[in-house]
């Protein structure tokens, strides 16, 4: 199975991480409109794009291609309850790969609107 639907999507997950640290380490530095912006793009503009190629992507795959596409990306023993396993991971599907793509986008647009928003308010 190719992983590059898996890399996309973890990219996209650690994109806000990665501008939130940013924001805290650099924030203050870059300014109001400059920080703000730097958390809608990178923060959730990031996250969109590669949830909508991995959105058109697998939508272009053949249905025999996807379900064998259709696996369970990251998957561990969490804990052990006498000899039943509890099993946490992120499950890749037709269903995850839609809705990743519907809460980015929805995010993406109240991450937009929220600085419209706060620009004519001060400190």
């Amino acid at each position: 199975m190719d992983h590059s639907y898996e890399i996309l999507l973890a990219l996209g997950i650690l994109s806000p991480f990665i501008s939130f640290w940013l924001l805290v380490f650099f924030g203050a530095r870059l300014g109001k409109p400059t920080a703000g912006w730097l958390g809608v793009i990178l923060g959730m503009g990031v996250p969109l794009v590669l949830a909508a190629v991995v959105l058109i992507g697998w939508w272009g795959e053949d249905h025999v291609s996807r379900t064998t596409l259709t696996a369970d990306a990251f998957r561990f023993d969490w804990a052990m309850l006498g000899t039943v396993p509890v099993t946490v991971g992120i499950k890749l599907d037709s269903l995850t790969v839609a809705m990743y793509f519907m809460v980015t986008f929805v995010a993406f647009w109240i991450f937009v609107f929220s600085l419209g928003y706060m620009s004519g308010h001060s400190d």
